[in-house]
């Protein structure tokens, strides 16, 4: 997962490096604790997903649109503020740590309960 996260930032750093174009904030922008908070959504959900095809009433569907039902958002916006942030690697990583923070807490929870069983 850290490993993924380094290469997306690093293929991000390079990328924004190549272009010469200014950074245009989007008129929709999510700010960054909603784009924080449904970044954790995601990673959760697709942490999810392997295990889930073995269910047949699983639905891929469902749970993207409950991400956007849940914070008001449209895959456009999502995309758009992804981009956006993205261009701006200070701010990128910070969104990204938090969002690492918030999964090893939730592991480390998960893991307390697991041993007390």
């Amino acid at each position: 997962m850290k490993q993924n996260i380094i290469i997306l930032l690093f293929l991000t750093f390079f990328c924004n490096c190549l272009s010469n174009n200014s950074i245009k904030k989007p008129d929709n922008l999510i700010n960054q604790e909603k784009m924080e908070a449904i970044l954790y959504d995601l990673s959760i959900i697709n942490s999810i997903r392997p295990s889930s095809y073995k269910n047949p009433n699983y639905s891929d569907m469902l749970l993207d649109s409950y991400i956007f039902l849940k914070y008001g958002v449209d895959s456009l916006q999502l995309v758009q503020s992804e981009s956006y942030y993205s261009k701006i690697p200070k701010i990128y990583l910070k969104i990204y740590n938090n969002v690492e923070k918030r999964l090893k807490k939730t592991k480390d929870s998960l893991n307390k309960i697991n041993l007390s069983n």
